[in-house]
C-alpha cells in the first residue's frame, strides 16, 4: 500500500506500508532489492489514531548515514588539505634549493667536472636539512638520506640526492671543496641573516674573535700525555646576530696572532667593536683594526707585563678617582652562584707615554677593569676574579655600562658558538687529518647553528615562546619544518599560490 504523503509528508520518499489488522496498526517500511534478494528497513509506524512515529532503529539509523557522510566530506577536505600542502612544501622546498644552487654557482663552488654524476648541491641541500635535525657527521647524513628519500624525493624531484648516498661519497665532497669558496658560500647565505643593532643596545655591535681547538684531530704520540697536531679554527662570532660571519683554520706551525690580522683584511667591521683574548693583544691586531673603521677591546695579561702593571698600577692607586667610572651590574643568581659583575673605566690618557703610544687608537680610549664576585650557594666558598682590558673606544659619559657589555658580550663565542659545536654538534669529536675536511665541516655547522638561532629569534619575538637549541632540532626532523627554517633565515618570500 502506498504512503499518503499530503496527510504524512514527513515520511520519506518511496515508503510503503504495511497494514496490521489485527493490532490497528500500520507499519511503514522501505523495500530495496540487491542481487535478487529483497530486503526491508522498517521506517515507522501509524498507530490507530493516525499518529506516526519514527522507528528508533531508523532514527539511529539516519544518524549513523549523517556522521559517515560528514566523515567522507571531513576526508576528502583533508586530502585536498593534503594535496595543497604537498604541493606547497614542493615548491618551498624547490625555491630554496634553487637559492642554495644559485649561491654555490656563483662562488664555483663544485671544482669537479661539469658531467659529474652525483650533484653536489643536492648533498648540500640534504646535508642542511639532516643537520638541522639530529644529523652530526657524514655517517649521520646518509643516513637520514636513507631513511627519509622517499620525503626528500617527493620535494625535489630529480634534485633529491640518489638514495645511495655513501659516507664516503659526502667526505670526497668535503675533501675537495676548497675552504675559501666554502667561506664565500656561507657569506652569501648569512647576509640576510645580519641585522641592525637591537633597540636599547647603544647601537653596538660586538665582534668576539676566538680560536677553538677540533681536540679528537690531534694525536697522541707514545710517552706524551697531551695531543699533538691538533688543528685549530679561528672564529669571528656576531655577539648581537648570534652567527659566525668568519672562521680560518690555523695552520700548523702557526697560532691565533698571525691568523686573526689576516682575516680582518677585506671585512666591513666599520662602527663594530671587536673583542679578543690577551693571546691576541698586539699591536698588529690593534692597527688592523683601527684601518677599516672599527674599535677594539682586547684583555690584558701578563704576556704584556709592562702594560699589565701599569693597569694594575693605575687602577689601586696611582689615577686621579674624580676620573674614574664604574658600572654595577645587578646581582644574579643563577647556575647555584650568586655572582656581582663591577666595571671601572678611565682615560687611557694616564698610561705611560711609551706604553700609549704603541697601541693605535688609545690615545683617546679606555682602560678597563672588571671585578666578578661569586658566591657558591651550597658551600658559601666566595671567589674574586680581576680582569684588565684596553679600548679604542672614546671617553664619554655612559661609557662605563657600554664596556660592561661589550665585556660580557665576549663570552657569547665561547658559550654560543664554540660549546654548541663541541656538545650538541660534536664537533670536538671530529676524528680527521684532512685541513680541507675539518674547515668546510666546520663552516657547514656554523651556517646550520646560525640558522637555528634564527629560528629561535623569529619564535621569540613572534609568539613569545622560548625554545632552546636542542628542541629546535627535533622538530627539524621534519623535513618540511626544516626547509620552513631555512627560507626564514634566508628572508625568502612565499611562493606558494593560493
Amino acid at each position: 500500500m502506498k504512503v499518503d504523503y499530503e496527510k504524512y509528508p514527513m515520511i520519506p520518499r518511496g515508503c510503503l506500508i504495511n497494514q496490521n489488522s489485527a493490532r490497528n496498526i500500520s507499519y511503514v517500511f522501505l523495500q530495496t532489492r540487491v542481487k535478487g534478494k529483497t530486503s526491508r528497513t522498517q521506517v515507522g509506524k501509524i498507530d490507530a489514531d493516525g499518529v506516526f512515529t519514527f522507528s528508533p532503529s531508523y532514527l539511529k539509523k539516519m544518524e549513523i548515514d549523517k556522521l559517515q557522510t560528514q566523515v567522507r566530506h571531513l576526508s576528502a577536505q583533508r586530502d585536498a588539505n593534503a594535496r595543497r600542502t604537498k604541493k606547497a612544501d614542493q615548491k618551498r622546498a624547490k625555491s630554496t634549493f634553487d637559492v642554495i644552487a644559485k649561491a654555490a654557482d656563483e662562488v664555483q663552488l663544485d671544482p669537479r667536472a661539469s658531467n659529474s654524476s652525483l650533484c653536489m648541491n643536492a648533498v648540500i641541500f640534504t646535508a642542511l636539512v639532516a643537520m638541522l635535525g639530529t644529523a652530526n657527521d657524514c655517517e649521520d647524513i646518509c643516513s637520514f638520506n636513507l631513511s627519509r628519500h622517499e620525503e626528500l624525493t617527493a620535494l625535489l624531484g630529480e634534485f633529491a640526492a640518489p638514495k645511495t648516498l655513501s659516507r664516503e661519497a659526502v667526505r670526497r665532497i668535503l675533501f675537495i671543496i676548497d675552504p675559501q669558496k666554502v667561506k664565500d658560500f656561507v657569506g652569501r647565505l648569512v647576509q640576510p641573516m645580519l641585522v641592525a643593532p637591537a633597540a636599547g643596545a647603544d647601537d653596538l655591535r660586538v665582534i668576539a674573535a676566538d680560536g677553538q681547538a677540533c681536540r679528537a684531530t690531534g694525536r697522541r704520540r707514545s710517552g706524551r700525555k697531551t695531543l699533538s697536531g691538533t688543528y685549530y679554527i679561528m672564529n669571528l662570532w656576531d655577539c648581537e646576530n648570534r652567527l659566525c660571519i668568519g672562521q680560518q683554520l690555523i695552520p700548523k706551525k702557526r697560532n691565533e696572532i698571525k691568523v686573526l690580522p689576516e682575516m680582518l683584511e677585506g671585512m666591513d667591521l666599520k662602527g663594530a667593536v671587536l673583542t679578543a683574548d690577551a693571546m691576541n693583544t698586539q699591536r698588529a691586531t690593534a692597527e688592523s683594526i683601527c684601518s677599516m673603521g672599527a674599535d677594539y677591546c682586547l684583555a690584558v695579561k701578563e704576556n704584556q707585563p709592562s702594560l699589565y702593571e701599569n693597569l694594575m698600577y693605575l687602577f689601586a692607586a696611582g689615577a686621579d678617582a674624580s676620573h674614574l667610572r664604574v658600572w654595577r651590574d645587578d646581582i644574579t643568581c643563577a647556575h647555584g652562584r650568586i655572582e656581582q659583575r663591577i666595571t671601572e673605566v678611565l682615560p687611557a690618557k694616564f698610561l705611560k707615554r711609551g706604553l700609549l703610544a704603541q697601541w693605535p687608537g688609545l690615545a683617546s680610549g679606555c682602560i678597563v677593569r672588571t671585578t666578578t664576585k661569586v658566591e657558591v650557594k651550597t658551600t658559601a666558598e666566595t671567589s674574586q676574579e680581576v680582569r684588565y682590558f684596553i679600548s679604542s673606544l672614546p671617553f664619554v659619559e655612559g661609557i662605563e655600562k657600554k664596556h660592561a657589555r661589550v665585556v660580557r658580550s665576549h663570552w657569547g663565542v665561547e658559550n654560543r658558538l664554540h660549546y654548541m659545536l663541541d656538545v650538541l654538534f660534536n664537533q670536538d669529536r671530529m676524528t680527521a687529518s684532512n685541513a680541507n675536511f675539518i674547515a668546510n665541516s666546520s663552516a657547514i655547522r656554523k651556517l646550520v647553528l646560525a640558522i637555528l638561532y634564527r629560528e629561535q629569534r623569529r619564535l621569540k619575538q613572534e609568539t613569545g615562546e622560548t625554545v632552546s637549541i636542542k628542541t629546535l632540532r627535533a622538530r627539524a626532523n621534519k623535513i618540511p619544518y626544516a626547509v620552513e627554517m631555512i627560507r626564514q633565515a634566508l628572508a625568502l618570500s612565499d611562493v606558494v599560490s593560493k
